[in-house]
C-alpha cells in the first residue's frame, strides 16, 4: 500500500498523503501510523529527493475502534426494541432509526436517514404544529414534552398513531444536538 502510493507519486509527479498503515516496531509492537510525503523532481522530471512525515496515530485508531464498537452496541440495543426508536438532529433530519422503525414506516434505513422527519413521515395536517413544537422545544425551552401522541405516515400513506417518549440529546457544552424518541403503536 505504501509502496504503491510512493510509486504513484513518482509516476504522477504528485505528493502522497494520508496513507494509513501498520508498522512493527523493533520490540514486536504493532502500531498504526499515517504517512505523507513529497517528491522533488529536477528539470528532466527525474526524482531527486523525497521528504515525508510519519505520524503515530495508534491512540486515534484505538479510540475510533472503541467508538465504532460502542456505536454497534447502541445500534444493537435499539434494534432489539419492539418500539420505534428515532434520533432527530436539530436540522430536523433523521440521524438514526431502529429496525422496528423501518418496519413501521415500510422503508429501508437508507430512505429514512438524512430525511426531514416532519416533512416526510408526518401527516400533512399535523406537520406544522408538531414541527413548531419541536423547534420551540429545542431552541427556546431547551426541552421537549416528555410524552406525546401523534400520527406518522408509512410509505403506503397509512396513518399510524404513536405514543412517544422524548428526550433531548446534549453535546459539548450542554448544547442540544437533537432528540431521541421511543414510540409505541396505539391500537
Amino acid at each position: 500500500m505504501v509502496q504503491d502510493a510512493i510509486n504513484r507519486a513518482l509516476f504522477d509527479q504528485q505528493n502522497y498523503e494520508n496513507i494509513k498503515h501498520r508498522i512493527i516496531w523493533p520490540d514486536g509492537t504493532i502500531r498504526w501510523v499515517m504517512e505523507t510525503g513529497k517528491v522533488f523532481f529536477n528539470e528532466e522530471k527525474k526524482p531527486i529527493r523525497m521528504i515525508g512525515i510519519v505520524r503515530d496515530i495508534n491512540d486515534t485508531v484505538e479510540l475510533e475502534s472503541l467508538l465504532d464498537d460502542k456505536k454497534r452496541r447502541i445500534a444493537s440495543l435499539m434494534d432489539i426494541s419492539s418500539e420505534i426508536i428515532v434520533m432527530i438532529n436539530n436540522d430536523k433530519t433523521v440521524s438514526h432509526i431502529n429496525t422496528k422503525g423501518c418496519e413501521i414506516l415500510g422503508c429501508p434505513e437508507g430512505q429514512i436517514i438524512g430525511q426531514n422527519w416532519f416533512q416526510n413521515f408526518l401527516p400533512p395536517e399535523d406537520r406544522d404544529l408538531i414541527e413548531k413544537a419541536f423547534e420551540d422545544g429545542i431552541k427556546r425551552l431547551g426541552h421537549l414534552s416528555e410524552f406525546m401522541e401523534n400520527s406518522i405516515i408509512n410509505k403506503k400513506g397509512d396513518k399510524i398513531k404513536i405514543k412517544w417518549h422524548n428526550l433531548v440529546i446534549r453535546g459539548e457544552n450542554s448544547n442540544i444536538i437533537g432528540t431521541l424518541s421511543s414510540g409505541t403503536i396505539i391500537p
